[in-house]
C-alpha cells in the first residue's frame, strides 16, 4: 500500500499529507494492518518525531519514491 488512503482499497484516493496536529483524526481512514502503522506513526510525532512517511514496498526504490512525495507523510 502506498500510504494512508480516504477509501481503501482504491489507491487514487491517497492522503499525501497529514497534520501534526491532526494526526490522531485520521486514524478512520486506517483499515487492518495499517491501523498499527498509523497508531506507531501519532505515537513516534506526540514523543518528538519530526516527520514519519510511509512507503509502498512493491515498487522499486520505495524509499526514494516516499521522500519524492509518493507516500503519506505525517509532520
Amino acid at each position: 500500500m502506498p500510504g494512508l488512503l480516504r477509501a481503501y482499497p482504491d489507491e487514487s484516493t491517497l492522503i499525501r499529507e497529514i497534520p501534526r496536529a491532526k494526526a490522531n483524526d485520521y486514524m478512520n481512514f486506517a483499515e487492518g494492518r495499517m491501523k498499527k502503522k498509523v497508531m506507531g506513526a501519532v505515537e513516534a510525532i506526540e514523543e518528538g518525531v519530526q516527520k514519519v512517511i510511509f512507503a509502498d514496498g512493491r515498487v522499486e526504490n520505495p524509499i526514494s519514491r516516499a521522500l519524492a512525495g509518493e507516500g503519506t507523510q505525517i509532520g
